[in-house]
């Protein structure tokens, strides 16, 4: 028995050229799906199957909640997180990032992150992923099995890093400088006055 072309079952013929052949249906996209029965002299049979069009529901942002701050200076890896969406067929996700909430059906308009086929429900971005300071925007969308897509959740808004790098250098030098400068007056100079 051939699905879409490939093979999913062998099964034999009763002595009336009857077969009965049970098989789990492979991953695969919405709509028409032929099936097909051949026996080893080259006769077939064909029928076509339907794959269910049904869309999954749309996931709930969870993490790191709207409008909140994630990290102290630039180059953040958040974790995202978003609720589970069941499905007989299975389910994966897609996630994007984008410096602007110009959200489409097809998601953002310019992505500056996008993952697609993730399998839990959470996604911590990598040292090459990482993001400089600013606003960003993230949505997720579940897809089943049968390549059904829930529309995008509502864009959440986050800020990457409290300072620029640079602005968290330069913070740290001035504290350095003032408290070598208070150690100066109520230490050494102290002495100093003293002899």
């Amino acid at each position: 028995v051939m699905y879409d072309g490939s093979g999913v079952a062998t099964g034999r013929t009763n002595s009336k050229g009857s077969f009965n052949v049970t098989f789990a249906v492979p991953e695969s996209p919405h709509g028409a799906r032929q099936v097909t029965a051949e026996d080893t002299a080259g006769n077939d049979a064909t029928a076509i199957f339907t794959m269910e069009s049904d869309r999954p529901d749309v996931p709930e942002l969870i993490s790191p909640p709207d409008e909140s701050r994630v990290g102290l200076v630039s180059r953040v890896r958040p974790t995202f997180e978003w609720s589970e969406v069941s499905d007989e067929s299975g389910v994966r996700y897609s996630l994007q990032i984008a410096s602007s909430a110009n959200v489409t059906t097809a998601g953002f308009v310019e992505p500056v992150l996008s993952k697609q086929g993730l399998v839990g429900t959470n996604y911590t971005l990598n040292a090459t992923e990482a993001l400089p300071n600013g606003t960003y925007y993230w949505i997720v969308q579940a897809i089943d099995g049968a390549d059904n897509e829930s529309g995008w959740t509502a864009a959440r808004s986050f800020r990457a890093g409290l300072l620029p790098l640079w602005a968290f250098i330069l913070a740290i030098v001035v504290i350095v400088a003032a408290i070598g400068t208070l150690v100066y007056f109520f230490v050494f100079r102290k002495r100093i006055h003293y002899y």
